[in-house]
C-alpha cells in the first residue's frame, strides 16, 4: 500500500476535515471535506493521513525575561512565519501564547492585516489561546480560567476567533480539574 505524507504546519487532523461541521471557516478555500481533499492532493480513498505541525513552545518567563524571549526568538518568528504564510499555501502554523501576539501588534501594527487574513482562512491558527501556555498543574482553576479567558478575549476582539482547540505542551502532569476546565 502506498502511503502519502504531508507536510502542513499545525492543523490537527479532525480539524483538517471539519469544514462541514462549521461552514464559516475554509481552509485553503475549501468548505467540504471532498474540497479539502483535492485542494491538499489528498486521494479520496486515503483513510490516514499524517500531519506534522508547524509551532513553537514559547516561555514567557522561563529563563529569560519576557522582553528578552520576545526580541531575541519570538519577533523573528512570527515575522518568518507570516512571510512563509504569504509565500506558501499550504503552510499553516499554530500559536499559543497570546502575550507574545499582542505584543507584536503593539510593536508592528502593519503586521495586523496579514494576521487577520491567515487567521480567518484557519492557516495561522490559535491554540489553546491563553495569554500564557501555563503549568496545569500548581495554578488553580481559577488562575487558569482567567489565563484563557483574557487570551480569548484578545483573539475574539482582534481576530474575531478564539481558539477551540486544546493546547498544553509544557505540562509536568495534569491536575484532576484539568478535565472540567475543558468543558466550560
Amino acid at each position: 500500500m502506498k502511503v502519502k505524507i504531508l507536510i502542513l504546519a499545525a492543523l490537527a487532523l479532525p480539524s483538517l476535515l471539519s469544514c462541514e461541521r462549521r461552514p464559516e471557516v475554509t481552509v485553503l478555500g475549501a468548505k467540504s471535506e471532498s474540497a479539502l481533499r483535492e485542494n491538499l492532493s489528498i486521494p479520496p480513498e486515503a483513510k490516514r493521513i499524517i500531519v506534522f505541525g508547524q509551532n513553537a513552545h514559547m516561555d514567557l518567563d522561563w529563563q529569560l525575561t519576557f522582553p528578552e524571549y520576545y526580541d531575541r526568538y519570538v519577533e523573528k518568528i512570527i515575522g518568518k512565519t507570516l512571510d512563509i504564510l504569504d509565500e506558501n499555501p499550504r503552510y499553516f502554523y499554530s500559536m499559543a501564547e497570546m502575550a507574545f501576539l499582542k505584543h507584536h501588534l503593539e510593536k508592528h501594527p502593519e503586521d495586523r492585516e496579514r494576521l487577520k487574513r491567515h487567521t480567518k482562512t484557519g492557516r495561522f491558527r490559535i491554540v489553546g489561546g491563553g495569554i500564557t501556555s501555563p503549568d496545569v498543574v500548581l495554578p488553580t482553576g481559577e488562575a487558569l480560567l482567567r489565563d484563557f479567558m483574557y487570551g480569548r478575549r484578545f483573539t475574539l476582539e482582534e481576530f474575531g476567533v478564539g481558539s477551540v482547540s486544546a493546547w498544553l505542551p509544557d505540562d509536568f502532569g495534569l491536575a484532576e480539574s484539568n478535565l472540567r476546565l475543558g468543558h466550560i
